[in-house]
């Protein structure tokens, strides 16, 4: 069975052997690594660069910083044609009007722009309303203006599509018939006769907005990359430096590292590297980005990433690592890994082994320290998902190392021993759970019995208590039983999430200072969504409320209203979660998001400030980049455990398919607000 080494061994039994074990694991461990590093730098190294892109996201620095650094890439050379295009592009989507403010002031260069191109003086110059109103738009508007203004030198130069032309004291009572007007030749004899117009006033101010950058996104990043490199204008760099410094580190890394080559990523790491001087004794070890800065604070004239691939692989990555070995199996490389594995475990089955690497440990370099730690841990999760395959095996699993479980059909205690410990200490273990829930668990479950007798009369004994085993899962003294764990998802359970489903105020209270502490949230963008169930044949019922913030997820599960009133206060939400809801600086979206609020407001007096929605009618797909519309779709083509949609949203163990699929709703309105948000704005 695995050790998980979760108790001190007895120092005294220490066989003098164990020493000599160290002296064979620890070069196993190493030979592991290298045979890692070689499958993941070798097979997959794509996709674990962008592993680690992901990695380097979830650090924190001051825009000070991150400037600085991005700064030295843009001026460092060779230039990076492609991060240069990325850069652009993301500041097209993200600050149009930022960079059509700089072609305004230099509103002639487009001259050219439209020469001989029919095809974008008819998307720029066509737009003329058709309500009889004057409200044209785009370089519609600019040549009305322009031409009603300069009537006597360029009126003769409108080209009109009927029998004779329209004067301009007629189209001014009626501007509609501006619809009549021959757009392609009008725009070439202004190319040709007059020159003043491209450097107007009517027509600078139609380029502010940026909207004309969408019209050949090619032309203007080349046109930008002009400007910024060949000319070296101010004004331009400014801008560039302005959004390096505000927008999030986490999306400029999710969007503009994929694009270096590997010697330009170096640098990057290494630039990065200098601002961390983090200590090994102050790590977090649910967050990625502290071992990331111990490692990446020594990562100096480095000119290969193959050892950052293997430690984020082996610490971040751990399942999706495991798939690429279980790929391998059958050929030689897979099946030497598979034997180095073999002997590290059989290497640790002493106690004291692990214990006395841990004292050797101590004396290594940190980045050793790391690696081997995080080899260690990976170990652990490849064996406990090649060993435990049954639910019986995994509960054997828990009592070998003093684990006290609960299967999550009952609520009874398991001690590691298996013994039901329905105690005081089991009752006081749950103690926050109100009696108005028990009692609601209580009725529930008489109404569920006779249905599920109904349901399950074909199904022998023999059947049922199969399906029993096939699906069991439990909850652990290790969280508090606080969430509901599967076979598959217990090899990783190493790896924790960051959700927390709760009903208790101190639980609430804490997540919501987390929330408001994020510095990864720079925009403050607040997914939200809900869950609801029929009670009865026309009333639906909230009963849980989701908020994410990208890095966190509070599902908050809501009172019962209806049910044992006068018990106290156990049904009052807490006030830290109404005044989260409304501070101004937050925008909260979501998919029917209005509704949901008159909801929530009805049922439970919940109000919030700024809400935006987010439903696909939002979506304006005719006016998004390629990028845009990729993001979008990668985020939409998310798995999420839909089946879980099914389950009983009232229970008050929730399990993991349900938490995933709350969390992943909540996390999608994030998602998709945060791309709408920065394309559109609203």
């Amino acid at each position: 069975m695995v050790n998980l080494f979760l108790s001190e061994p007895k120092w005294n039994d220490v066989a003098h052997n164990s020493s000599n074990n160290i002296n064979v694991i620890l070069p196993l461990l190493n030979k592991l690594g290298s045979q890692i590093q070689s499958l993941v730098t070798h097979g997959a190294r794509s996709e674990a660069r962008l592993w680690l892109c992901s990695a380097l996201s979830t650090i924190s620095i001051s825009p000070r910083k991150q400037l600085s650094i991005f700064m030295k890439l843009l001026r460092s050379k060779p230039r990076k044609m492609q991060f240069l295009s990325q850069l652009l592009t993301m500041m097209f989507e993200k600050r149009p009007r930022k960079l059509g403010s700089l072609l305004a002031k230099r509103s002639y260069i487009l001259e050219k722009f439209f020469e001989g191109n029919p095809k974008r003086i008819l998307e720029w110059f066509s737009e003329f309303a058709y309500d009889g109103g004057s409200d044209h738009k785009r370089g519609a508007k600019a040549l009305a203006q322009f031409a009603f203004a300069n009537r006597d030198i360029c009126w003769e130069e409108l080209e009109w599509r009927g029998k004779h032309g329209q004067s301009p004291a007629v189209v001014a009572t009626k501007p509609h018939y501006l619809l009549d007007l021959d757009v392609q030749r009008t725009i070439e004899n202004f190319l040709d006769n007059v020159p003043d117009f491209w450097s107007s006033n009517e027509f600078a101010e139609s380029l502010k907005d940026g909207q004309i950058l969408f019209l050949d996104t090619k032309f203007f990043i080349d046109l930008f990359i002009r400007f910024m490199y060949e000319e070296d204008m101010h004004d331009v760099w400014d801008v560039v430096e302005e959004f390096l410094r505000e927008e999030s580190f986490s999306s400029l890394t999710q969007h503009l590292l994929i694009t270096l080559e590997e010697r330009d990523l170096c640098r990057f790491l290494e630039l990065l590297g200098n601002y961390f001087e983090p200590s090994i004794e102050s790590w977090d070890s649910g967050d990625s980005s502290c071992w990331l800065g111990v490692v990446l604070s020594r990562y100096v004239d480095t000119e290969s990433i193959d050892e950052l691939l293997l430690l984020n692989s082996i610490i971040n990555q751990g399942r999706q690592l495991l798939r690429l070995v279980r790929d391998e199996n059958g050929n030689d490389e897979g099946e030497l890994l598979k034997e180095t594995m073999e002997e590290i475990c059989r290497g640790l089955e002493n106690d004291s082994s692990f214990y006395l690497i841990l004292r050797e440990l101590s004396k290594m370099k940190h980045i050793e320290v790391i690696k081997l730690l995080g080899l260690l841990s990976w170990t652990i999760h490849y064996r406990l998902s090649e060993e435990c395959q049954t639910p019986d095996s995994w509960e054997l699993l828990f009592r070998e190392n003093g684990i006290e479980f609960r299967r999550s059909s009952d609520h009874s205690l398991l001690s590691y021993n298996g013994l039901s410990e329905e105690s005081e200490s089991d009752s006081d273990s749950r103690s926050h759970i109100s009696k108005k829930r028990h009692k609601r668990e209580k009725k529930k479950r008489r109404k569920k019995k006779k249905r599920a007798f109904d349901d399950d009369d074909d199904l022998g004994d023999d059947d049922l208590i199969g399906l029993h085993s096939i699906s069991r899962s439990w909850l652990l003294s290790t969280d508090g039983f606080s969430a509901t764990w599967t076979s598959v998802d217990l090899p990783e359970y190493i790896a924790s999430i960051k959700t927390t489903v709760t009903e208790k105020e101190s639980d609430i209270n804490r997540l919501v200072k987390t929330i408001l502490s994020n510095k990864n949230n720079r925009k403050k963008i607040i997914g939200l969504d809900t869950e609801r169930v029929q009670k009865g044949r026309k009333l639906n019922k909230t009963v849980l409320l989701q908020l994410c913030d990208g890095d966190n997820c509070l599902i908050v599960q809501l009172p019962n209203e209806g049910e044992g009133e006068g018990e106290g206060e156990d049904d009052n939400l807490p006030l830290s979660l109404f005044n989260f809801l409304n501070l101004p600086e937050f925008t909260f979206v979501g998919i029917g998001i209005n509704k949901t609020m008159i909801r929530l407001e009805s049922e439970f007096g919940l109000t919030c400030k700024n809400v935006v929605e987010i439903g696909p009618a939002t979506w304006n797909l005719t006016n998004m980049t390629a990028d845009v519309k990729f993001r979008i779709s990668t985020i939409v083509s998310t798995e999420r455990p839909t089946n879980a949609i099914l389950d009983d949203w009232e229970k008050f163990v929730l399990n993991k398919n349900q938490i995933k699929l709350a969390a992943s709703n909540a996390y999608f309105a994030f998602g998709i607000g945060n791309i709408l948000l920065d394309v559109f704005g609203f």
